[in-house]
């Protein structure tokens, strides 16, 4: 393993811990839309919102898949799409989806299409989950706006909770907000961008194990102080990672990050070089040794208030 970690000048991290190699470099600070790591904090609050994805396959053509959940009593979050239809098709259970103030029942089998540049919000008035399955021509973060209540909330304003199933209400793990890494590609009609993740991770809790398929990942602690383990060793961290590193980490490396310091970690990371993500680009290990693509993964959407 060939981990390089890029210090602040004059830190005092051992320059070889875990594989790792000391670079006397200034700390890494990438972008996110064009705004340094500083502009990013520690939300004061983060309130899930009982919607909840898992996307099943990223097409540059525009062929998009994803599954959905909405549990039983969710305040209106209206969601926007800025290009392109969102085609929904319900698989169980019934609900209902108010289309910028019109609200219509939808039941198992139902379909519908909603026009691009469209308020809409996913509601549940009954006491059991519905789901349905969704083919959307884009991902990206500019392309999806949000309001809750009189609260606007661009794409990558918004974060996202993983979550074991749609049921799980637990509380540890991480909290993640998605951010565009670099200008988008242009493929036919569509736009195609880029992503980075910024990690929120609070005291006491760890990530799932995760491991890139598609190349290199750069971790950079924005906050707090983080300790990594690689395979399996999170029980006695490898390193520990504090405000302003960044850690180069190899394609084919399982690693697993854990807050044991007394607030809460923020952490990147960012692929090198930037590409778009893909259910099949990271695996992640939930904790009973087995590796499974991102299509198994569900993320709840969370608001920083």
């Amino acid at each position: 393993m060939s981990n390089h970690l890029h210090s602040r000048p004059g830190s005092k991290t051992s320059p070889s811990v875990a594989g790792g190699h000391l670079v006397g470099v200034p700390p890494h600070n990438s972008p996110v839309h064009g705004r340094g790591t500083a502009s990013i904090v520690v939300p004061a609050k983060l309130s899930p919102t009982g919607v909840l994805f898992r996307i099943t396959e990223v097409d540059p053509s525009g062929n998009n898949r994803a599954e959905g959940a909405v549990r039983p009593g969710v305040a209106p979050l209206w969601q926007t799409v800025h290009g392109g239809t969102w085609n929904q098709l319900v698989t169980s259970g019934s609900g209902i989806v108010d289309l910028d103030g019109r609200q219509q029942r939808v039941r198992a089998g139902d379909r519908l299409a909603i026009p691009a540049d469209t308020p809409f919000a996913l509601l549940n008035d009954s006491t059991a989950l519905w789901t349905f399955q969704l083919l959307n021509p884009s991902w990206g973060t500019t392309r999806f706006s949000y309001r809750f209540g009189d609260t606007a909330l661009a794409g990558d304003e918004v974060w996202f909770k993983m979550r074991a199933a749609p049921e799980d209400l637990s509380g540890g793990g991480p909290t993640f907000r998605l951010a565009s890494a670099g200008p988008g590609e242009a493929i036919g009609d569509f736009v195609v961008d880029p992503t980075l993740c910024v990690a929120l991770l609070d005291v006491g809790a760890q990530t799932a194990g995760q491991l890139s398929t598609e190349g290199t990942e750069h971790v950079s602690v924005i906050a707090g102080d983080i300790q990594i383990g690689f395979k399996g060793t999170v029980e006695q961290p490898a390193l520990v990672m504090r405000n302003g590193e960044t850690l180069e980490i190899p394609s084919g490396t399982l690693y697993y990050l854990v807050n044991r310091g007394s607030s809460p970690g923020l952490f990147m990371i960012e692929p090198s070089p930037p590409r778009v993500w893909t259910p099949e680009s990271i695996l992640w290990d939930l904790g009973d040794g087995n590796l499974q693509t991102g299509d198994r993964i569900w993320f709840e959407l969370v608001l920083p208030f």
